[in-house]
C-alpha cells in the first residue's frame, strides 16, 4: 500500500508541475494577446513560486533523510540508481522538465572529469540525474554545514572547497586529482561561481589542472534554461523546461601539450557550443 500512494503522490506532482509550465508557456506567449503585462507576470510567478519553494524544500529534505539513512547502511556506489530518482523527484518538484542529448557519450565503466556550466542552485541534480556511475563532487565548503545534508556530502565522498583560499583549493583539486586515479569520476562547474546573468562566466584553472594531473577525460555538459527557472539573483522560481546536452569526451591524448591556460580556453569554447553562445 505504501508504494502504491508514493507511486500516485509522484503522478499527482508530475501533473501539476505539466500543468504549471503550461500556464507559464501561456502567460509568456499569448500574454500581450491577453492584456497581461511585465508587472502581472511577475506577479503571478510569484505566486506559482509560494507554492514550488515550499514543495522543493521539502522535496529537499524527504531527499536528505533518504540517503542519509541509506548511506548509513550501504556504500555510495550501488545508490546510483537511488540518487538518480531523487533527483528527478527534486527538480520535478522545482518547477523543472528536461530534454536530455548526448546520452551515448557516456560510458558508465570509465570515470570523467565532468564539467558544467553553472546557471542555477539545481545544476547538482541536473548531474545527479544524468550520470551513471559513482561520482564524486568539488563543493563550496558552507554545504559541508548545513544539518542533514552536510552529513550527505560529506559520507557520500564529496571535496569541500574555499572560495576564498587559495592554498585551501589548491588542496581540494589535489584530493580530487588522487580520487579520480582511484577511478571515481568528479563533477566540478570550471567557473567557480553561479552566473548572474545567463551567460557563461570566465574558467578559472584549477578544474584544468586537475585533469592534467590525472590524465583525466574532460566530459563537457551544457544546461540551458535552467538559469529561467532560478537564477541566483531572484528567489522566485519559474516552471519551464531545460535542455541538457552532453558533449563528446575529451581523453587526455587530444590535449596532450597543451598548457592548461589553453586546454581551459578549448575546453570554454565547447561549453559555449553546447550551452548555444556561438
Amino acid at each position: 500500500m505504501t508504494e502504491i500512494w508514493v507511486g500516485l503522490i509522484f503522478i499527482v506532482i508530475v501533473i501539476l508541475i505539466g500543468m504549471a509550465v503550461k500556464l507559464v508557456r501561456t502567460v509568456e506567449i499569448h500574454g500581450d494577446e491577453a492584456g497581461v503585462h511585465i508587472r502581472d507576470r511577475n506577479i503571478f510567478h510569484a505566486l506559482i513560486s509560494l507554492i514550488l519553494i515550499p514543495l522543493s524544500f521539502l522535496a529537499f529534505f524527504i531527499v536528505s533523510f533518504i540517503l542519509m539513512i541509506l548511506l548509513l547502511l550501504l556504500r555510495p556506489h550501488v545508490l546510483i540508481p537511488i540518487v538518480n530518482m531523487c533527483c528527478r523527484f527534486l527538480l520535478l518538484c522545482s518547477g523543472v522538465v528536461w530534454r536530455i542529448h548526448g546520452r551515448e557519450n557516456v560510458d558508465k565503466n570509465k570515470s570523467y572529469v565532468w564539467m558544467f556550466n553553472h546557471q542555477s542552485i539545481l545544476d547538482i541534480f541536473v548531474i545527479g540525474m544524468i550520470v551513471p556511475h559513482y561520482i564524486v563532487g568539488v563543493a563550496a565548503e558552507y554545504q559541508f554545514n548545513l544539518p542533514v545534508w552536510g552529513y550527505v556530502v560529506r559520507k557520500w565522498g564529496n571535496i569541500p572547497v574555499s572560495r576564498k583560499n587559495t592554498r585551501e583549493a589548491i588542496k581540494a583539486i589535489e584530493l580530487a586529482k588522487n580520487k579520480l586515479l582511484d577511478g571515481a569520476s568528479i563533477m566540478i562547474a570550471p567557473e567557480g561561481q553561479r552566473t548572474v546573468d545567463g551567460k557563461l562566466c570566465p574558467f578559472k584553472k584549477g578544474a584544468f589542472h586537475l585533469a592534467m594531473g590525472a590524465d583525466g577525460t574532460i566530459l563537457p555538459v551544457g544546461i540551458r534554461g535552467l538559469f529561467d527557472v532560478k537564477r541566483k539573483t531572484d528567489w522566485r522560481f519559474k516552471p519551464g523546461w531545460i535542455d541538457v546536452t552532453i558533449g563528446r569526451p575529451i581523453p587526455a591524448s587530444e590535449y596532450k601539450g597543451m598548457t592548461v591556460e589553453e586546454l581551459r580556453d578549448y575546453v570554454r569554447e565547447r561549453m559555449l557550443k553546447l550551452v548555444g553562445e556561438v
